[in-house]
């Protein structure tokens, strides 16, 4: 699938009540969908998911200035597809709750700056700031849940063998779950009432993704060769031989795989792009009828397949030679 070609628009085609906040979680998706997506001061992110033709958007993620909700898929429901809540953070609280029941996880922030610290609390991962002396601006909460039906009553302070700061002074070192859950649906409903006066536009759902102008590929290079496994070659091979056969979701060619920089690479301390965490497909061009040589980066993806992009869209031309330059300068016994 290209990127001209747009999956199945899924948001959250089910309400769930496990957590008091979710039904105030949708009607600020219900707010938002009736405009556009569009509200002053929010941002909406959407995430694929699937493969081949089998493939659909989610609403996967709002936040402002002011606060974040991640949504995740939730796969279980005969119907099909539904999102869930999985992350909010909002009013000095960020609460993370898990689709395997275990947790949830509570970050409360205790420092003394909201504005200087709220960037950081919203957006960046809190991890471990006493073990590496950063100032106390949070303290971690855990819980447990015994079933899929049943909430921990109350959310203990954890210093995690003492890599995370410990409670002081007036700092809470147990908090009632039921009244953090309460706190968080009373502030999503407020944003939620907020939208609601907003004017209602004509209704629009794919005004969010644009889609792009088409760049033609002009190739330079006379074939241009990448690499995957052998469930991947066994599935491409089969849907050469086989087409009429070939399942939706496996109706695809490679799939991207390999990052420039890990997903916990901390990509704000270095300026570096958003982009350097999506996944790639790493292909390298060779002259028509030379030997195809072998991937010698990943022995796990040693089966060659010819590959030739329909559109110039989202590809680079990178030297690799810069880069294994720099790496044998750390393997040289006399630099």
């Amino acid at each position: 699938m290209s990127i001209f070609d747009l999956p199945t628009l899924v948001g959250l085609s089910h309400i769930f009540d496990e957590y008091p906040f979710e039904l105030p979680a949708y009607n600020l998706y219900r707010e938002l969908k009736m405009r556009n997506w569009k509200a002053p001061g929010i941002t909406v992110e959407w995430s694929d998911i699937g493969t081949g033709s089998d493939k659909s958007r989610c609403f996967f993620y709002v936040s402002s200035e002011d606060f974040t909700i991640r949504f995740r898929s939730d796969r279980s429901l005969k119907e099909g597809l539904a999102m869930r809540c999985e992350e909010i953070c909002i009013a000095g609280y960020k609460l993370s709750v898990y689709d395997d029941h275990s947790g949830p996880r509570l970050h409360l922030y205790v420092g003394k700056d909201w504005e200087r610290d709220k960037e950081a609390f919203l957006h960046h991962i809190q991890i471990f700031a006493k073990l590496y002396g950063e100032p106390k601006t949070y303290l971690v909460y855990t819980g447990g849940k015994k079933d899929a039906n049943e909430h921990p009553e109350q959310l203990i302070c954890t210093n995690d063998l003492d890599r995370e700061y410990s409670p002081e002074g007036d700092e809470p070192a147990v908090l009632d779950f039921d009244k953090v859950c309460s706190d968080i649906a009373t502030e999503i409903g407020k944003i939620a009432k907020k939208l609601s006066r907003l004017p209602i536009p004509r209704i629009d759902d794919n005004s969010y993704y644009p889609i792009p102008e088409r760049i033609p590929f002009i190739s330079p290079f006379e074939e241009i060769i990448g690499y995957c496994d052998g469930r991947a070659y066994d599935r491409i091979k089969d849907g050469q031989e086989r087409p009429d056969k070939v399942q939706p979701e496996n109706n695809y060619a490679i799939s991207p795989n390999v990052r420039l920089v890990n997903l916990h690479f901390w990509k704000d301390a270095w300026g570096l792009d958003d982009m350097c965490s999506d996944g790639f497909i790493w292909c390298t061009p060779i002259k028509r009828g030379d030997k195809i040589p072998e991937n010698k980066d990943s022995s796990l993806e040693p089966y060659p397949v010819r590959v030739q992009p329909q559109y110039g869209n989202e590809i680079y031309v990178i030297d690799q030679a810069v880069f294994d330059k720099v790496r044998m300068k750390f393997f040289d016994d006399d630099p």
